[in-house]
């Protein structure tokens, strides 16, 4: 060590003590830079906030869609499509022409993809790392999967049915929606209630 070179400053357990600028709110612990706020701490370990980190159940609500939830959104609309398009092949091949199986049409579709499985896969999404406002767009898979489906039926010389196209897709979307938004919320508010009495 050269002479007139300052001398690490150890602490008891022989480490490096940490080394701290009292200037502002600045500081360094262990070559780690952090700055100070009231409400926390913002360090390579992660963000803290008022004590809650982003894994948390309500940070998630503040969190903006990821592209974990964009590939939700298409999974979710293409399992629909994918499963029509398989009805009708299936129609096809039965004779039945181009129509959906039954077999297919319901329960599967009808109820099953197209109002009952948003709930379900809001909160698959939800719990897989997905973000509060990616689940709810989620929901509105189904009304996006029934209006990709209409109009590509349209474009095929297929009539719309007797009620406009607007109407159900907006049925479907609203159905989904509110399924999801309901589905999240209890999801979120029963990791809350365990998270509570895991740390009591």
């Amino acid at each position: 060590m050269r002479s007139g070179a300052p001398a690490k400053k150890l602490s008891s357990a022989g480490r490096p003590a940490a080394v701290r600028r009292p200037a502002g709110h600045q500081h360094w612990d262990f070559g780690v830079p952090h700055s100070g706020t009231p409400y926390g701490t913002d360090t390579a370990l992660g963000l803290q906030i008022g004590g809650m980190s982003r894994t948390d159940a309500g940070s998630r609500l503040l969190r903006r869609p990821s592209r974990h939830d964009l590939v939700a959104f298409l999974a979710f609309t293409a399992l629909i499509v994918g499963m029509y398009a398989l009805g009708l092949g299936l129609g096809v091949l039965t004779g039945r022409g181009l129509t959906v199986h039954p077999a297919v049409w319901e329960p599967i579709l009808f109820p099953g993809l197209f109002l009952l499985a948003a709930p379900v896969v809001a909160v698959l999404n939800l719990r897989t790392g997905g973000t509060a406002a990616g689940c709810l767009a989620v929901g509105l898979a189904p009304g996006v999967a029934f209006g990709l489906l209409a109009g590509a039926g349209t474009l095929l010389g297929f009539g719309p049915g007797d009620s406009p196209l607007w109407v159900l897709v907006v049925y479907f979307a609203g159905v989904g929606f509110v399924g999801a938004l309901v589905a999240t919320a209890l999801s979120l508010v029963v990791e809350h209630l365990l998270g509570s009495l895991v740390s009591q």
